[in-house]
């Protein structure tokens, strides 16, 4: 439910939001151990990041999506 809230504020432009949304997300899914969530939620905050114009944060972070979706614990 975060991660749907933060992609709406992401459409609505608010970067902040959108990646403090997101981060709150992805730190629930980890506790959760809701390693099918995690891709996703990371290649979001990827886009939230290039919104932003930090180039090296979304590429970490779209690294990481890639890596959670294809090594699923």
């Amino acid at each position: 439910m975060l991660r749907s809230l933060g992609i709406a504020l992401q459409v609505l432009g608010d970067v902040k939001a959108t990646r403090e949304v997101l981060e709150e997300s992805l730190s629930i899914a980890q506790g959760l151990e809701a390693t099918n969530q995690l891709g996703i939620i990371l290649l979001s905050l990827g886009n939230t990041a290039l919104d932003a114009g930090d180039n090296s944060v979304a590429l970490d972070y779209f690294k990481r999506a890639e890596s959670a979706s294809t090594n699923p614990e």
